[in-house]
């Protein structure tokens, strides 16, 4: 069997633990479903895999949160770590696009993009600061890991999200996202517009966030 299989299998279970009256999940769950059916017994397995910075470490403490079933299946699929390189690099930060990893398992097994749907993984190397930012699709986040600081807005204070605590943004809500001093893994999802570019909203306290990660790094 493919290994996807197994990995889309599990995503599904775990999301299955969450309120299924809650819009954003369902609708993440019918999207996990549909990118199953694409994936059949006999395909190959991707040939290639890379990884990411901290992987090990997020994974090991995502186990400790009680992701095991979902790490195991995440650990045997060979899928590629990437970057988001869309971002204007003036906007998005000089720290970010190298302190930051994702697999996308639609784009592996639906390329065409024909569902409009993505699923996949985050991951952030401790001490970054993923800028203010919204795009038109909308977007589910579940952290596995914890330790993480989010806020919806750029004047909104910053609100500490702990392992298992799904968050949902709606088109164009702009979003941010702070990780300390251990990384943070994420499962996420967008659900429609995957294709519809990201923008950067700017704030006043992203040279203080910056300066003092680079302090705590140097």
């Amino acid at each position: 069997m493919h290994p996807c299989s197994n990995l889309l299998r599990a995503i599904d279970q775990y999301l299955s633990r969450f309120d299924v009256a809650h819009a954003g999940i369902a609708k993440c769950r019918v999207g996990v479903s549909k990118l199953s059916a694409k994936v059949h017994a006999g395909d190959a397995a991707p040939a290639s895999r890379t990884t990411a910075p901290s992987l090990q470490q997020a994974v090991a403490l995502a186990r400790q949160q009680g992701s095991d079933a979902l790490m195991d299946a995440l650990m045997a699929c060979p899928v590629d770590w990437q970057t988001y390189d869309s971002y204007p690099a003036a906007d998005i930060g000089p720290a970010f696009p190298k302190r930051h990893a994702f697999v996308s398992l639609a784009s592996m097994l639906d390329p065409a993009w024909s569902l409009d749907f993505d699923v996949g993984f985050l991951l952030i190397q401790p001490r970054t600061l993923y800028r203010d930012h919204h795009h038109a699709a909308s977007e589910l986040y579940v952290p596995l890991t914890d330790a993480s600081r989010w806020r919806f807005g750029t004047d909104t204070t910053w609100s500490s999200v702990a392992a298992h605590q799904p968050i949902w943004n709606d088109p164009n809500a702009v979003h941010a996202t702070l990780v300390g001093d251990t990384p943070l893994l994420c499962l996420y999802a967008w659900t429609e517009n995957v294709l519809a570019p990201a923008f950067v909203d700017r704030a006043r306290d992203w040279a203080t966030i910056e300066a003092d990660f680079d302090k705590a790094d140097a």
